[in-house]
């Protein structure tokens, strides 16, 4: 019903700008920059899904919600909790695999592989003295080094795990599975990224990055 259509679209876009100035951000999005930019304007900077669902609650979204007739405030809470329980499930089933496979293939073959080397290392000592051992010796200190820290770690992330399972309410489970599981697992996958690089292929228990996205068998 506007009598000036283009006057009201500039003072309408003008309005708008002026009340949603503090969310546009025209940089990177995923650059530290703007977690920086985030804090500085009074925003939230949610880095997980548990997080995140501490917020569905909050008033101005259950209004929202019932405002046009999605879901009541017992719906929401209930999808809530699911989505916290999925969460936490699925992080769970992923941890576990991944300590299956550290504890029963990736630790096996670094151990085997530091005994290739310390066999290696004492023959060459024994067919000629003073015999250059440079590259084994570094690489097996390397090797042993990561595999005792892959251990710990694998470790942590077990205790992290049973600390998560023992919670009984959905919300802090998830909180816990977030921020002790799942960033154990990253910690963990970290030192074995390490360890894949000074492996021989043939050592390696599993597929490279490089044998799925490359290799056509």
């Amino acid at each position: 019903k506007s009598k000036d259509f283009n006057a009201d679209l500039q003072a309408l876009i003008l309005k708008n700008i002026k009340d949603h100035k503090r969310i546009i951000f025209n940089g990177n999005g995923y650059d530290d920059s703007w977690v920086k930019e985030a804090k500085k304007r009074g925003l939230l900077n949610l880095r997980s899904t548990p997080e995140a669902l501490q917020h569905t609650m909050d008033e101005k979204n259950v209004t929202l919600f019932e405002k046009y007739g999605v879901y009541s405030k017992v719906e929401l809470a209930s999808r809530n909790e699911i989505h916290y329980k999925n969460y936490s499930t699925i992080i769970h089933i992923e941890a576990d695999t991944m300590i299956d496979m550290v504890k029963k293939q990736i630790l096996d073959a670094s151990s085997k592989y530091g005994k290739e080397l310390s066999d290696t290392i004492i023959a060459k000592n024994k067919a000629e003295s003073g015999i250059d051992v440079s590259y084994e010796t570094v690489v097996l200190k390397e090797i042993s080094s990561l595999t005792s820290d892959i251990w710990k770690k694998v470790c942590n992330l077990e205790k992290a795990v049973s600390e998560a399972e023992s919670i009984a309410e959905a919300d802090k489970a998830a909180l816990c599975y977030g921020e002790k599981v799942f960033a154990g697992m990253q910690d963990l996958r970290e030192s074995v990224d390490q360890l894949e690089v000074l492996m021989p292929k043939k050592e390696w228990p599993m597929p490279s990055y490089g044998d799925i996205l490359f290799s056509v068998r």
